[in-house]
């Protein structure tokens, strides 16, 4: 499969540049190729999942999804930080969507 990749980006690279192009379909849906995406380059680097904006009182709260990571996004003594969405003891969400508390308490154990 990344064999195949290189040689249609090798392919691509020749084409005129108004040429219009796109990588094969298989690429954006085969599960092996999303595996290895994840382990590699979005493992790397920086994220932008939401702004500062989004949580402008302390308390306030957004869920999100990195690749196999739930995260919350809050803000703690007007700092932002970004915390993991599992309780420790049995894997459940901590929080949902949007919202603003001053604790994060896990619905299984409430």
């Amino acid at each position: 499969m990344i064999d195949d990749l290189r040689t249609r980006l090798q392919d691509l690279a020749q084409c005129r540049d108004n040429a219009s192009w796109a990588i094969d379909g298989r690429f954006y849906t085969d599960t092996g190729h999303c595996a290895r995406e994840r382990a590699t380059l979005l493992r790397q680097g920086w994220h932008c999942r939401g702004r500062t904006d989004e949580v402008p009182q302390n308390g306030d709260l957004f869920t999100m999804q990195l690749p196999g990571q739930p995260l919350i996004a809050t803000r703690h003594d007007g700092q932002l930080r970004a915390l993991s969405n599992i309780c420790r003891h049995r894997g459940m969400p901590v929080a949902k969507g949007r919202a603003n508390t001053e604790r994060f308490v896990c619905r299984y154990y409430a």
